[in-house]
C-alpha cells in the first residue's frame, strides 16, 4: 500500500489549518454553539486560544460550551480567563457570577476564593452601574450566607426596584419575608404576584405550598399545586408533585386520577409509564412500580432499554438481583457491547459475589474507559471483595488520582489502612475526605478509628463527640467511647457505657 498520497493530505490539511487565524476559529465555534454541538465549538475555542491567548471572545465562548457539557471547573477558568481579558464583557461577568454564586452556596465551607470572586464582581458590575441589578443580587445572596437578614433584606428590595419580578430575587425576599411574622402577609403576596407575571416559575409554587403546609393550610396548599399544573399541563413533573400531595393527604381515588391524566395522554407523555413506575418506586410501593416498568417495555419500542434497566436497577435493590441479573442477560443478547448494560451486570454479578464474572466485566470496562475513575472503583472494590488486595488497592487509587473529589475510593482506601493496621496512613486519608467533605460522618468515624489505632485517645474522643452532637441517636457511638475509656483505664466510664448497651444473652 502506498501511504505517501495520504501523508501528503494530511501534510495539507495541516498547512491549511496553521495559515487560519483566530477570528476563524471564533467565527466557527459560534456555529457550533448555535447548533448545539458544544463539545465540538469547545475543541474550536481552544484552537482559537492557541492562535491568541490574549482573547477574551475566545475563552467566553469556551467557557459557556463547557457550561453545556457541564465541565463546571473548566468552565469557570475560562470565563474568570474572559473577564480578566475582556472586562467589558457583561455577560462573561454574568456567567461567571452564577457559576461562582451556585458553588458558594452549595458548599458549607464557604470557599475564601469564591466568596472574593463575588465580592469583585459585584464591585465590577457598581463600577459600571451605580444601579446594577446584578450587583445587588450577589450583595443579598452573599449577605443571606452570612446570615445577615436585614442586608439581604435591603439589597433583594434594592435589585427587584431596579428589575421588578426577577424569580429569583423575588423568592429570596419572600423567604426572608416570611421569617418574621410582621412581614409574611408581604412574602405571601409577592410569592402570588410573580405566579402571576411568571406562572412558569416552578419553585414560587413550590414556596408557597411549604408555606401554606407549614401554617396548617391544606385546602390553600391543594389548590396551589393544581394551579401549578394548570398552568405547566406539559410537565410531568408537576403532575406527579400533586399525585404525592393526594397520596400524603389520603386522598388514593385523587392521586389515581392524577396519575391517569399521564397515562391517557401517551402523545403529550410518550414516557408515561415510566414517569408513573418512577413516582411509585419514589413512594415505596416497589410492587407497582415493577408493574408499570414492565408495561412499558411492552409498548415501548425503542425506549424498551430504559424500561427493564428501571426493572434491573429496583429489582436489586429489592433482594430480588437474581431476577434482575436474568433480565440484564437477556439485554445484553441484543446489546453486547452496551456500555451501561455491561456495567450494570457487573454490578449485579458483584451483588450476587459473581467475582470471577464480575473482575472480568470491570477489565472490559476499563479496558475501553481507562480515564473513567467509577469503572477503576468498582473494579478495585469487586477485587479486594475476591481477596485480591494489592491489585485493588492499586485500581483505587487510580480512581482517586482521576477525580480530585472522589470520595468513596478514597473512604474504601481508609479502611484498608485501618483493616491492615496502617493507621497513619488511615489518619492522614481520612483527613484528606475531611478537607474535601467537612461534615462527612463515615470520614470522621475513620478516622475516629485511625486515631484509637495511634493511641490518640482524647483525639479520637473528641471526633466522637463532634458526631455525637451532630447524629445524637447513631448507634454505636457510644460504645465506640467506651472502648476509648478501655483504652485509657477509665474502667467505670467504659462499665457505664457497656451496661446501658447490654442485652442478656
Amino acid at each position: 500500500m502506498n501511504c505517501r498520497p495520504i501523508a501528503f493530505s494530511l501534510l495539507c490539511l495541516l498547512v491549511a489549518g496553521c495559515g487560519r487565524n483566530a477570528g476563524y476559529y471564533l467565527d466557527r465555534g459560534a456555529k457550533q454553539y448555535a447548533a448545539g454541538r458544544y463539545a465540538d465549538a469547545a475543541i474550536t475555542y481552544r484552537a482559537a486560544i492557541q492562535r491568541d491567548a490574549t482573547l477574551g471572545a475566545a475563552y467566553y465562548g469556551l467557557g459557556r460550551s463547557l457550561l453545556k457539557t457541564q465541565n463546571l471547573p473548566d468552565a469557570f477558568e475560562a470565563l474568570r480567563q474572559a473577564v480578566e481579558r475582556a472586562p467589558d464583557n457583561m455577560d462573561a461577568k454574568r456567567l461567571l457570577a452564577d457559576l461562582a454564586l451556585t458553588a458558594y452556596l452549595n458548599d458549607s465551607r464557604r470557599p475564601k476564593f469564591l466568596r472574593d470572586t463575588l465580592t469583585d464582581l459585584a464591585a465590577q458590575f457598581l463600577g459600571n452601574d451605580v444601579e446594577s441589578f446584578d450587583a445587588f443580587r450577589l450583595k443579598a445572596y452573599l449577605a443571606v450566607a452570612d446570615h445577615d437578614t436585614k442586608d439581604a433584606e435591603a439589597h433583594f428590595r434594592r435589585a427587584s426596584q431596579i428589575k421588578p419580578m426577577q424569580p429569583d430575587v423575588v423568592l429570596g425576599l419572600a423567604q426572608i419575608l416570611l421569617q418574621d411574622r410582621k412581614t409574611a402577609e408581604e412574602g405571601e403576596r409577592l410569592i402570588r404576584e410573580l405566579i402571576g407575571k411568571r406562572p412558569d416559575a416552578g419553585p414560587a409554587y413550590d414556596l408557597l405550598y411549604q408555606r401554606y403546609a407549614a401554617t396548617n393550610r391544606p385546602a390553600e396548599a391543594e389548590t396551589i399545586l393544581q394551579a401549578k399544573v394548570a398552568a405547566n399541563p406539559l410537565d410531568a413533573q408537576f403532575v406527579t408533585q400533586l399525585a404525592e400531595h393526594y397520596r400524603r393527604s389520603g386522598k388514593t381515588p385523587q392521586m389515581t386520577a392524577t396519575l391517569a391524566t399521564l397515562l391517557d395522554n401517551p402523545k403529550r407523555f410518550p414516557q408515561a409509564r415510566l414517569q408513573v413506575g418512577d413516582y411509585y418506586n419514589r413512594a415505596g410501593d416497589w410492587e407497582k412500580a415493577l408493574a408499570w416498568y414492565k408495561d412499558g417495555a411492552r409498548e415501548a419500542g425503542a425506549d424498551k432499554l430504559v424500561y427493564n434497566q428501571r426493572r434491573v436497577i429496583t429489582m436489586a435493590a429489592h433482594g430480588r438481583a437474581d431476577e434482575a441479573l436474568a433480565i440484564s442477560e437477556e439485554m445484553l443478547k441484543d446489546k453486547p457491547h452496551d456500555p451501561e448494560l455491561r456495567t450494570l451486570h457487573a454490578m449485579l454479578m458483584t451483588q450476587l459475589r459473581k467475582l470471577d464474572g464480575a473482575i472480568q466485566e470491570w477489565q472490559g470496562l476499563v479496558k475501553e474507559k481507562s480515564n473513567d475513575p467509577t469503572l477503576h472503583f468498582h473494579l478495585g472494590r469487586t477485587m479486594i471483595l475476591d481477596g485480591r488486595l494489592e491489585a485493588g488497592r492499586a485500581n483505587l487509587i487510580e480512581a482517586a488520582r482521576l477525580r480530585a473529589d472522589y470520595l468513596e475510593p478514597r473512604m474504601a482506601l481508609t479502611s484498608l489502612d485501618l483493616d491492615s493496621g496502617q493507621f497513619q496512613a488511615a489518619q492522614q486519608r481520612a483527613e484528606d475526605v475531611l478537607a474535601i467533605s467537612p461534615d462527612n460522618a463515615d470520614a470522621l468515624l475513620l478516622l475516629a478509628g485511625a486515631l484509637q489505632g495511634l493511641g490518640k485517645y482524647a483525639e479520637a474522643q473528641g471526633v466522637l463527640t463532634r458526631l455525637k452532637a451532630r447524629f445524637p441517636n447513631a448507634p454505636g457511638l457510644d460504645v465506640e467511647s467506651g472502648f476509648i475509656s478501655l483504652h485509657e483505664n477509665k474502667l467505670a466510664e467504659a462499665e457505664s457505657v457497656f451496661r446501658k448497651r447490654y442485652q442478656p444473652g
